[in-house]
């Protein structure tokens, strides 16, 4: 039992210099976040790595909030807007109820090491990242949160997606407990068909 703790240890030892490598790496600061989304929306050279996701220019979001601990429960509606930048990038915006500014979330892969890259800015400026892997023939992304402190919360999620929408959980864990567990999915917004013209 105690050779299997050890060698448990020594892999998250590794995976955690793995991702904070990737991370460094690929980590966007806050001018490059502002930069690409507002850089105007394209498909062309998409990122065959990009090709799982719906891609829709707008969304409608039901997100339903559970606390774990208190049992209490929570629901609400977000509309959401996305391009695609560069072929690279995956912008997506929102703003959360009562925040005093957007929530910009970027999205990109990382050939190299086949991974997902999710970078957000959030309304009051911090920046929160999460790598993704998946599987190849699958639509289905695994996210862990990473470069958090010592007694902040990290999360860790599953997300699947078709052509017409996204599904999730996410749990955020706080001391090594489960605190809050979010269920959400996104519709995309079918496109509007031009009037016929007479």
């Amino acid at each position: 039992m105690q050779h299997t703790r050890s060698n448990r240890s020594i892999l998250v030892i590794v995976l955690a210099v793995l991702l904070g490598s990737l991370s460094s790496g690929l980590a966007l600061t806050k001018e490059q976040i502002l930069e690409i989304s507002a850089k105007p929306h394209s498909v062309e050279k998409l990122h065959p790595g990009l090709s799982i996701f719906p891609h829709a220019r707008e969304y409608t979001i039901q997100l339903e909030l559970l606390l774990l601990q208190q049992k209490r429960t929570a629901k609400m509606e977000l509309k959401v807007k996305e391009k695609i930048v560069e072929g690279r990038y995956i912008v997506t915006q929102f703003t959360p109820r009562g925040a005093p500014a957007k929530m910009t979330i970027i999205t990109t892969f990382h050939p190299p090491s086949g991974l997902y890259l999710k970078t957000t800015l959030e309304p009051d400026g911090n920046i929160q990242e999460a790598v993704g892997t998946s599987t190849p023939g699958s639509r289905a992304i695994c996210w862990q949160s990473i470069g958090q402190s010592s007694g902040q919360p990290s999360t860790f999620s599953l997300e699947q997606h078709t052509e017409t929408q996204s599904t999730w959980t996410e749990i955020t864990m706080m001391n090594d407990t489960p605190q809050l567990r979010t269920r959400g999915i996104a519709v995309k917004k079918a496109a509007e068909k031009p009037a016929d013209v007479k």
